[in-house]
């Protein structure tokens, strides 16, 4: 994220918005993300809710699987290769 400091906080929280919306890659993710709760939201609307949920964590959990290492993310292989590297 673009670093912004300014003496007043308020308008230092209205640069930083403003930053993370005009960043390109940021409102990709958080498009995307929203429209998986849309999803959610109309799924849960047409299906019973015994179905609907166990469905929707399936794919939460596949598409964090698929994306996280896309995004740079480490894996839990990598953790336990090299156990002294800090991975926080």
């Amino acid at each position: 994220m673009e670093d912004v400091h300014h003496s007043n906080p308020v308008i230092q929280f209205i640069l930083q918005l403003k930053a993370m919306f005009t960043n390109w890659k940021y409102m990709l993710s958080f498009l995307v993300n929203q429209s998986g709760s849309v999803l959610y939201t109309i799924s849960l609307s047409y299906n019973p809710i015994t179905i609907a949920v166990p469905i929707t964590n399936a794919l939460n959990f596949i598409f964090v699987v698929i994306s996280g290492p896309l995004m740079g993310e480490t894996t839990l292989d990598s953790i336990s290769e090299n156990p002294s590297r800090d991975h926080y």
